[in-house]
């Protein structure tokens, strides 16, 4: 295998600097990064641009014959987009970015029977855990993108307002753009990749690069000239969760929804059970944190759950309180307020309260 073998051999990815001057590289091959090496026409004297494939001025080095054999080859060995998992496959695999530029790796990790898919920065996944990087949950950016790409093909003339275009088109496109919509809301994979150029994770936003000629493909229209790609950001910002970034929006929520915290919800319901027999009289906190292997003043943070406002225990439930707002920080950070509306202040997104 040419991994294996370029490991063997001590050869590694070059040494680069981010913009931001942090040096990354010199590590061993990954299996993507040499099948893009082989996939590059310029050994047969071709340059790539947008899709496209233009004869260059310099010589080619390989012959056409070997070229179109490992092409061959490595379309019988490939193993990202086959059909028996296109549910589980990274939908942004290959086009995600950090904000130096890095290319952030689809990734997974189990914990029991759970799959959990990730974005990683390249040099992250490599080992090098000590430089600066993002490790972001692969769902809630691909529902963010496909969210955001949905929402800019609904108003596809305030897109595509460069193009000068004449009437027939734009009752195409009206014809169009609902079909488009519509996959991507369920997350179509081949309209997402279409359109998606490149992802960029920045602090404070998510830069979304549309390719304006695949655009105009799936619009039903064909303009004169090649279109510049179009940029659209997502106001989401990254927060730091342990070792894992998430997106959050700027009113504090999470950038999609999120399954309910199990163990947060449970823990309403054990206070609330806990209430009803401190009301009965028959046992106080002690025998209640006695019996459940905790202390004292750790039972009385969980009693607290007992009296959350009603509109704080509905967004709990269904997973759309702050991102902020789990576990850990409802029972051991965080000091709740007697007030219904102070509660729905500190927990609640804006727009809800």
């Amino acid at each position: 295998m040419v991994v294996d073998a370029l490991a063997h051999e001590g050869i590694r990815t070059p040494r680069r600097q981010s913009l931001k001057g942090r040096e990354y590289g010199g590590e061993p091959f990954a299996r993507g990064q040499v099948y893009k090496i082989l996939n590059n026409p310029i050994y047969v004297g071709e340059i790539e641009h947008r899709g496209q494939r233009y004869p260059a001025q310099h010589q080619p080095i390989i012959d056409r014959e070997t070229w179109d054999e490992v092409q061959r080859l490595l379309a019988a060995n490939s193993q990202g987009d086959r059909g028996a998992n296109a549910s589980e496959a990274s939908l942004l695999a290959g086009k995600v970015v950090d904000e130096g530029g890095e290319p952030m790796i689809a990734a997974h990790a189990c914990k029991g029977a759970r799959r959990y898919r990730y974005y990683v920065s390249r040099h992250l996944q490599h080992g090098n855990g000590d430089q600066d990087g993002v490790r972001i949950p692969a769902r809630e950016i691909e529902v963010l993108v496909c969210e955001q790409l949905a929402s800019a093909m609904e108003q596809p003339l305030s897109l595509l307002r460069p193009h000068d275009l004449p009437v027939a088109d734009i009752k195409r496109i009206a014809r169009a753009a609902p079909d488009v919509v519509a996959a991507l809301q369920r997350h179509d994979r081949a309209t997402v990749r279409a359109l998606t150029e490149q992802i960029t994770v920045r602090a404070d936003r998510v830069s979304i690069t549309i390719n304006s000629d695949r655009a105009f493909e799936l619009l039903d229209i064909k303009p004169a000239a090649s279109g510049d790609p179009i940029e659209i950001h997502a106001g989401a910002s990254l927060t730091r969760s342990g070792r894992v970034v998430r997106l959050v929006e700027r009113d504090g929520r999470a950038s999609n929804e999120r399954a309910p915290d199990g163990v947060l919800v449970k823990l309403i319901a054990k206070a609330r059970g806990w209430w009803v027999r401190l009301c009965q009289g028959d046992i106080d906190i002690a025998d209640l944190a006695e019996a459940g292997g905790i202390t004292s003043s750790y039972a009385t943070r969980i009693l607290r759950l007992a009296f959350l406002a009603p509109a704080v225990v509905d967004a709990i439930l269904a997973g759309k309180q702050l991102a902020s707002i789990d576990t850990k920080a409802i029972t051991l950070k965080m000091q709740i307020a007697n007030d219904w509306d102070d509660q729905r202040q500190a927990m609640l997104p804006a727009r809800a309260n």
